[in-house]
């Protein structure tokens, strides 16, 4: 399909459904830090090419951070730089400027879950500054919210979790393979967050995480 501007672990990435955007990440020369570089391809160009060049995360370069598509903006929440991150910030697909400090999680948060759907991304769980695994969930809204907000805490996670893979369907969202319930699917009414996940589903493998996943809503 492709190539990335750089060798890259540890990224972000999300879509609008025609382009896909690569936020920061890991490479060799940034330590235990992380990159501000950003790269964006079209999905359904089927050539070899290499994705370009699009602007560089203007608030911190960090790696391990929750990922949410919005319809104009790609974001990113949380993450992990020398220490956890609170920042939430976004890119404009449109644009190659800086991204923009959006707001703000509830508390410093690393390798937590993102999803969304057509008005409201959510976070799931991560590696907090305690250190522990969070059960929190929390929201803000995807392309509509000014600036300078903190993250709603709306409700819990059946289980503390992280390194999970996230998706949804733009009703539910679902947080599987985490770290430490690896055969749980643990879901969320995306617009309706109160109580606890359910857990009524279950991979049919156990012992996974730090799995990918991808959503649809046909």
């Amino acid at each position: 399909f492709g190539t990335l501007s750089e060798d890259v672990n540890g990224t972000q990435v999300t879509t609008n459904g025609t382009k896909g955007l690569r936020m920061g990440g890991r490479t060799s020369s940034s330590g235990t830090g992380g990159t501000d570089t950003c790269d964006i391809y079209t999905i359904a160009d089927t050539s070899s090419e290499t994705a370009t060049d699009h602007g560089n995360l203007g608030q911190q370069p960090y790696r391990i951070g929750a990922s949410i598509s919005g319809s104009t903006r790609g974001i990113t929440a949380g993450g992990r730089t020398s220490a956890s991150l609170d920042v939430i910030q976004y890119k404009l697909f449109a644009s190659t400027d800086d991204s923009t400090d959006y707001g703000n999680l509830t508390e410093a948060m690393e390798t937590s879950v993102g999803a969304e759907d057509s008005s409201r991304g959510v976070v799931m769980g991560g590696y907090d500054t305690s250190p522990a695994r969070s059960n929190v969930v929390q929201y803000f809204s995807v392309d509509g919210e000014s600036g300078g907000f903190t993250a709603t805490d709306a409700m819990n996670l059946a289980a503390g979790d992280n390194q999970g893979a996230g998706v949804s369907d733009n009703t539910y969202a679902s947080f599987a393979a985490g770290t430490s319930d690896h055969d749980g699917v643990q879901r969320i009414t995306i617009q309706s967050l109160s109580g606890t996940a359910s857990t009524d589903h279950a991979l049919t493998n156990t012992g996974r995480y730090l799995a990918g996943g991808f959503s649809g809503n046909a």
